[in-house]
């Protein structure tokens, strides 16, 4: 499993919790879950080509 998509997972998590602490409208959360749902889908592509025997 590589390592960059979950720690890019949580700095996003992690700059949106502090928007929303800060304030910052819900344009953001919406584009930031987006972005988390991104990284989401290709780690599961991912692991599910490599379950089948893929790359």
């Amino acid at each position: 499993m590589k390592w960059t998509p979950i720690v890019a997972m949580i700095c996003i998590a992690g700059l949106e919790a502090l928007a929303l602490i800060k304030g910052v409208n819900w344009a953001l959360l919406g584009l930031s879950f987006a972005a988390l749902a991104g990284l989401g889908g290709y780690e599961l592509k991912a692991l599910r080509d490599r379950l089948k025997g893929g790359k």
